[in-house]
């Protein structure tokens, strides 16, 4: 309103400034005119006095009529009146001029020595006199006559006083409209303007789906009306899994589209009523009402069922995998913040378990109260050495001794007492700290094995990589400075990486493997079983060792399935020349079908748990799997990327 007031104004202004610049200009226009008609007006009646007074103005001395002056009374309104010679010179005839006039001499000497009429006007204290100037017929005399103009000033504004009136009126009444139509324009363009800005605000701008802002509000209204009547409520949170990957093979773009897609997915899988949101990333949310537990899993299945089938993207099919995790109302939350907590708590479960989708359970809350705790004590926990290595053995099976020990991490935390690795390594991979931790457990292993060796422990040791790790191509120098610093040679250091962590980014690692390779350093792949390697990389890659994956090893007595997965592993690598080393022998029937199989090394509980470095010289010692007096050469120590 404000807005439209000011455009009025402003318009009826430029309106009003437009028809005065032009009243006067038309004035001005008027004026000139009507004063060179006054002025050729005057010059025509001057003639003709000028005929008539040829007569009397052919002799000396000059005759006049008594009555002469009566019967000129155009001349009687004159201000001035002369009769002169052509080069100026007045001549006496008071009976017909007034010479009073101020500026007389200079009109007189302007006319000296003119051939020709002449007439114009002049302004004297501010008042406009229009003149004229003619020659007597059959003399060398002019009459000159200067009269006043004001009588032309009044038919000027007489004549144009009622025509700037009404243009006046037309021209407000136009600016008036002018201003109503474009404010009213204005005023559209403005509303679609906001309309926009407010739609921006609250909506994602990829997926053009409501943002964190417009989902908590919605959540909060839909909350009211559930407790109004007394109605269930339920919340989604959904994270992509492994998508990290689609936007590092394919490049942004292209993981902007899945992104899309996977929005349309969801939105068309659920009702009209349902709220489908983004919140970043690969997160996005769903409010659902009027919706319970049943009906949450339901739904669940429902948009696993949408998001499993594969989404062509530049002539690939990228299939997407989500973890869901459910919250509902009132049973996890009264609120919206509580809601998306305990959700966002259910999610990470799903993923964590590879289960799909997941309902919030109360016993997950201390955990993900902890989970935040320990991020934030994360970092200080290595600067401050409270992280600790344990050891677990592994064994040849021919040779019935240990050969190597797997190293694992453990933060001894000052009020939480011993936390597994399982716990906290995966927030140093969200949090950037997955270098440092690495690098701490490369330079503690060195340092052990070095010491075990100084006392006649002769045990290789090797340190597992992260994916992270593959994509610093100093990688190899750094641990060549490593092992340089503590005096040790690269034969004594073994490195293990897992399937996944290789071939996401396969350029990268066979470059830096090569290097390491050529080092002397021991290569392994750990967990293998679980990834999706391709075998003719397997067999160009330079490993020395192959780790099958516990899962297929903890009940391959009992699983006839299990059991030839193994047997198949271990016959694939020795026939391309690998060693095969069985992780997760939890009894004897495990380790004694292995030895079957033709396994070379084994290593699990039944064996020994964990232990630290005090314990397992101990354990060395007085095991039947312990070091022998014999042993011919070095062997290894596998110390496992913190996991």
């Amino acid at each position: 309103m404000q807005i439209r007031t000011r455009l009025l104004a402003s318009f009826v202004a430029i309106a009003l400034l437009v028809l005065t610049v032009f009243g006067i200009v038309a004035y001005r226009i008027a004026e000139d005119a009507a004063a060179r008609q006054e002025t050729l007006t005057l010059q025509r009646a001057l003639e003709n006095i000028a005929g008539y007074l040829a007569p009397y103005l052919q002799d000396k001395p000059y005759r006049f009529d008594p009555n002469f002056s009566l019967r000129l009374p155009y001349l009687q309104q004159a201000t001035l009146v002369v009769v002169h010679t052509a080069n100026g010179t007045l001549v006496n005839l008071p009976e017909i001029q007034r010479t009073d006039f101020p500026d007389r001499d200079k009109l007189l000497a302007t006319l000296a020595n003119d051939p020709l009429p002449r007439s114009g006007n002049m302004d004297i204290d501010s008042t406009r006199y229009n003149w004229a100037s003619v020659f007597i017929p059959t003399t060398n005399l002019r009459l000159t006559v200067v009269h006043p103009a004001i009588a032309a000033e009044f038919a000027i504004i007489k004549t144009l006083g009622m025509r700037l009136l009404v243009t006046g009126v037309v021209v407000i009444w136009i600016a008036i409209w002018g201003a109503l139509i474009i404010t009213a324009l204005l005023t559209k363009h403005l509303r679609n303007q906001n309309a926009r800005l407010i739609h921006q605000s609250l909506h994602d701008e990829l997926t053009d789906l409501p943002n964190r802002t417009l989902l908590y509000d919605r959540v909060e209204q839909a909350l009211h009306r559930a407790h109004r009547d007394g109605h269930p409520l339920t919340l989604f949170l959904m994270d992509l899994d492994r998508f990290k990957e689609v936007n590092d093979t394919l490049g942004h773009h292209f993981g902007d589209y899945v992104l899309q897609q996977v929005g349309k997915r969801i939105s068309a899988a659920l009702r009209e009523t349902d709220t489908v949101a983004r919140l970043g990333g690969d997160e996005f949310a769903v409010l659902i009402p009027d919706a319970d537990a049943d009906d949450a899993r339901n739904c669940a299945d429902k948009l696993l069922a949408a998001l499993d089938i594969a989404i062509p993207v530049n002539g690939m099919s990228i299939s997407i995998k989500t973890s869901i995790g459910i919250a509902l109302y009132p049973l996890h939350g009264n609120d919206a913040e509580t809601l998306l907590q305990h959700a966002d708590v259910a999610m990470y479960q799903a993923k964590r378990n590879n289960l799909g989708y997941s309902l919030y359970a109360q016993d997950q809350d201390p955990h993900s109260v902890r989970r935040l705790t320990l991020i934030g004590e994360l970092r200080d926990a290595i600067s401050k050495n409270q992280l600790v290595l344990h050891y677990q053995p592994k064994v040849h099976l021919r040779q019935q001794r240990t050969v190597g020990v797997e190293a694992l991490v453990r933060w001894q935390h000052p009020t939480l007492g011993l936390i597994q690795p399982d716990e906290f390594v995966p927030l140093t991979e969200q949090n950037g700290l997955i270098s440092s931790l690495t690098d701490w457990v490369l330079q503690e292993s060195i340092q052990q094995c070095c010491e075990w060796r100084s006392r006649g422990i002769n045990l290789r040791i090797a340190v597992n990589l992260s994916a992270h790790s593959l994509h610093n191509m100093a990688l190899p120098d750094h641990i060549a400075a490593r092992l340089h610093a503590a005096g040790m040679p690269a034969c004594h250091l073994d490195i293990e990486l897992t399937e996944s962590a290789m071939m996401s980014d396969l350029a990268n690692a066979m470059e830096i493997l090569e290097r390491l390779s050529s080092m002397g350093v021991r290569l392994a792949i750990d967990d293998f079983g679980t990834g999706m390697s391709s075998l003719s990389y397997l067999k160009r890659l330079p490993v020395n060792e192959l780790k099958i994956d516990k899962s297929f090893v903890i009940d391959m007595a009992e699983d006839e399935n299990n059991a030839v997965i193994v047997r198949s592993i271990i016959d694939l690598s020795h026939n391309i020349g690998r060693e095969v080393v069985a992780e997760g022998v939890q009894d004897r029937d495990a380790l004694q079908l292995l030895e079957m199989l033709g396994c070379d090394m084994a290593q699990g509980y039944f064996i020994s748990r964990p232990l630290n470095a005090t314990e397992l010289e101990h354990w060395l010692q007085t095991s039947p799997w312990g070091l022998r007096s014999h042993n011919p050469r070095p062997e290894i120590v596998s110390i496992k990327k913190p996991n």
